[in-house]
């Protein structure tokens, strides 16, 4: 057996796992990380009964940089990848970085504006509202967006909701500060409506703007299985089910963990302990039930690959864990808000304002940046049946309301709220400056480089960050700024019978590298985690509960990563990118953004982009190097007469200048200067002139873009049909046959695509369809068409969706 995790070694005689760990480690007390092969710690009976030649597993990356220090849980190892531990009862750090929008793997979206408007005197409710409906009537394009409605600087008063009701649709300011005359800002007016009386009663909820459907829990369960492990870690990616045949990649999928009772009796009955009314205790069974959104990567055999990471074991011993197929979803996707101010009029302790600044509530892969938020009563930003949701660049100061429960939670999760990342935010005197209150339903929180600053040293006017109720799991707060240690508290801990009956607050959690109050205590079945250089470890609690795993104290030097949460993603981003552009030959042919705009709309990394385009010129050019021609020059200066009539073929991708075939068109009106009316030489004389100004690259790349990959992948979103392989099939269909039906013989994309998506049901019998029709309906002169497509036929037998090859072993070369 070899280790799944470190290196391996062979026990020699007089050797002891304390030995081992003084010599390999330098601190004999780390022996609890030396692993046995299959993964799990040594159980200290296995320890006093080592064997000689017995195989066991060191973690790598012992020694940290100099001046630095490392966590036990999670270091580099001497790979200079991330290595985990785990403890006896299998607790591990797990990979938080899949939050935020599109799992924090792309930038966020610079979205073209389509309209803009200004403000009128009194009430602009129904005024923006109009707007953004006329936005949402537009076509969506290949990325799925409609186009963004720009507010103009001055001041929008509004005495009612804003909602952004339709996917694609962006609204966007044109600054965050408070000055009108180049600022937008939203001044919402007292609500005419009855408050509801009573201290601890809250008023209704609305915000000033709504990005989302506004359902709280929109997803909808069909069709289940039963996970069948024993035992699924936290932080993995996979698991064993009963029936897998029911599933396949792109399924959007719910997973769920009973709250049994035996569960709850494992936490201890949640850790409230007495209250004052049983009735109302929210710990019972089939009432914290722990929910996963996820979507499915990939099938094998009977397991089930996901798009993220679980954050809570499932462990059949206290619950039958279940897959459902998700088989419908009231949300929105690629909805953002940007750029604007809002400031919440006549707040106060008569609490007669809209409740919140802003709300994202049903909707999946939004955003909210360079926002400012000032004297709503509940939250500045908060999420509730939101899913892969950034927001950055916000601040949230000063509320204002009653300082008492269910007000003042500045940054907040609520229920059903999943991969949802904070980022370079700023809170000010809130009860709750940055808090999960979402409950079991919520998980995957990441608060990063984000600043907290309190009122005083009252503790009544803290601003404690937490997670706030019944077993919030991975949160993780990253290198927050606390203002002071005697304002601010960063706590993952039992809260017992307070508020409602909150008990155990939070699971699997972590606070990294932070300057402020720790308050940390393991949970029954899980740990929280505080790795830190700088704050300060307050270790009484007012319910039960031991100490969490706690490092840092009298370390000296810097904490290695100084952020987890980047170095996670480093990671992770640099597995999908393998290997790195600079790497890959002909990435230096893209003119600049070109790359990034395909690996927008495609999600492709350099690699598989250079593999689909060397497919795609081989038989075009005979040549598998994407970015020259069969005489080895630059393919952005191919210019030739090949006697179909058509004119010049020139570029990339074969556009042609003749008056009934002029596709050319539009790449001279990208690059400024129009040569189609030149004789047929002195066109391919200008062509080959011009061939190394990259104006004229990005003329073809445009062109190309716009005119095949843009149409091409908005037929495949429509079926969520996104790998590799299968764009690149399509897109050389597309090159070389059209998009349109040449004829009733020549079938282009949009045919062979409806024809293949009628007969089929997942995505590989979709590609193998549609290439045994492209082969029944060529184009014309094409009689290396078999050849042509064969190429991609042993891709798909080979298994390789992910275009990650040697492309020698597969592009197709005429003779």
């Amino acid at each position: 057996m070899t280790c799944q995790i470190g290196s391996s070694y062979k026990i020699k005689a007089g050797d002891t796992l304390f030995i081992i760990a003084e010599r390999e480690l330098g601190d004999g007390d780390r022996w609890r990380e030396i692993m046995n092969p299959n993964g799990i710690p040594f159980t200290e009976k296995e320890a006093e009964n080592l064997q000689t030649d017995q195989e066991i597993c060191i973690p790598n990356g012992s020694v940290p940089p100099t001046g630095e220090w490392q966590s036990k849980r999670v270091f580099f190892g001497n790979n200079g990848k991330l290595t985990y531990t785990s403890d006896q009862e299998q607790n591990r750090i797990p990979d938080y970085s899949y939050a935020g929008y599109r799992y924090g793997e792309i930038e966020l979206p610079n979205v073209p504006e389509v309209s803009s408007i200004s403000p009128i005197s009194g009430d602009n409710t129904a005024h923006i509202q109009k707007a953004l409906d006329a936005v949402a009537t537009r076509e969506p394009d290949a990325n799925g967006f409609r186009g963004a409605l720009v507010l103009k600087p001055g001041l929008y008063e509004l005495r009612s909701t804003i909602q952004i009701q339709a996917s694609g649709v962006v609204l966007r300011g044109s600054g965050d500060g408070n000055d009108p005359s180049k600022d937008t800002i939203l001044v919402a007016k007292v609500v005419d409506q009855p408050i509801i009386e009573g201290k601890q009663d809250r008023p209704p909820d609305k915000s000033v703007v709504i990005l989302g459907t506004n359902n709280p829990a929109p997803w909808k369960s069909g069709d289940e299985t039963k996970i069948t492990d024993d035992f699924v870690q936290v932080g993995s990616l996979g698991f064993n089910v009963e029936n897998a045949s029911l599933f396949k990649t792109g399924d959007a999928i719910i997973i769920k963990h009973p709250s049994t009772q035996k569960w709850i009796d494992a936490l201890d009955g949640g850790g409230v302990g007495e209250v004052d009314d049983p009735e109302k205790n929210p710990w019972k069974a089939g009432k914290v039930d722990i929910v996963y959104y996820r979507r499915v990567d990939r099938v094998e055999g009977n397991m089930i690959i996901l798009d993220a990471p679980i954050y809570n074991h499932l462990d059949r011993k206290l619950s039958q864990s279940t897959v459902y197929k998700i088989n419908s979803s009231e949300v929105l996707t690629n909805v953002g808000l940007e750029n604007l101010r809002i400031e919440i009029d006549k707040g106060g302790e008569d609490e007669k304002s809209l409740w919140s600044a802003v709300s994202v509530i049903g909707a999946e892969d939004a955003w909210v940046r360079n926002l400012t938020a000032l004297h709503f009563g509940f939250s500045g930003v908060y999420t509730e049946g939101a899913l892969r949701v950034t927001v950055t660049d916000v601040k949230a100061f000063d509320p204002i309301a009653i300082r008492t429960g269910g007000r003042m939670y500045n940054f907040n999760t609520e229920k059903h709220s999943q991969l949802i990342l904070f980022q370079n935010c700023e809170a000010t005197n809130g009860r709750h400056n940055f808090i999960s209150n979402g409950t079991s339903s919520a998980s995957g929180i990441v608060f990063h480089k984000c600043k907290s600053k309190g009122l005083g040293s009252n503790s009544a006017e803290n601003s404690d960050s937490e997670g706030h109720r019944l077993w919030t799991q991975a949160m993780l707060f990253d290198s927050i700024d606390e203002n002071s240690a005697d304002t601010g508290s960063i706590a993952l801990i039992n809260r017992g019978n307070f508020g409602s009956g909150h008990g155990w607050s939070a699971a699997h959690s972590t606070i990294w590298n932070y300057n402020g109050t720790i308050i940390v205590q393991k949970p029954p079945t899980a740990q929280n985690y505080a790795v830190f250089s700088t704050g300060k470890v307050q270790k009484k609690f007012k319910f039960s509960g031991v100490i969490g795993n706690v490092e840092g104290e009298g370390e000296k030097g810097k904490l290695s990563p100084a952020s987890l949460y980047e170095a996670q993603l480093k990671e992770r981003l640099h597995t999908i990118d393998e290997p790195p552009t600079q790497e890959v030959p002909g990435v230096e042919f893209f003119p600049p953004g070109t790359l990034n705009q395909l690996n927008t709309l495609t999600g492709l990394d350099a690699q598989q982009l250079t593999n689909i385009l060397g497919m795609i010129n081989g038989p075009e050019q005979a040549n598998s190097k994407w970015w020259q021609t069969v005489d080895e020059e630059i393919i952005y200066g191919y210019a030739e007469d090949i006697g179909d009539g058509r004119g010049v073929t020139i570029g990339i991708y074969g556009a042609t200048t003749g008056k009934d075939y002029n596709d050319a068109d539009i790449i001279w009106k990208n690059y400024g200067q129009d040569y189609s009316n030149l004789p047929v030489n002195k066109i391919i004389e200008k062509v080959h002139a011009i061939a190394n100004d990259q104006k004229w690259w990005k003329a073809q790349w445009d062109a190309y873009i716009s005119t095949y990959w843009e149409p091409t992948l908005k037929l495949l979103k429509s079926k969520n049909y996104m790998k590799a392989l299968t764009i690149g099939v399509l897109i050389d269909t597309a090159m070389n046959a059209g998009m349109e039906d040449d004829n009733s013989e020549n079938w282009g994309v949009e045919h062979l695509f409806t024809e293949a998506s009628n007969d089929t049901n997942n995505e590989e019998d979709f590609v193998n369809t549609f290439m045994e029709l492209r082969l029944q309906f060529p184009t014309h002169n094409s009689g290396d068409m078999e050849e042509r497509v064969g190429a991609w036929q042993k891709l798909v037998r080979d298994n390789k969706w992910d275009m990650r090859v040697d492309l020698n072993n597969y592009v197709y070369i005429p003779q």
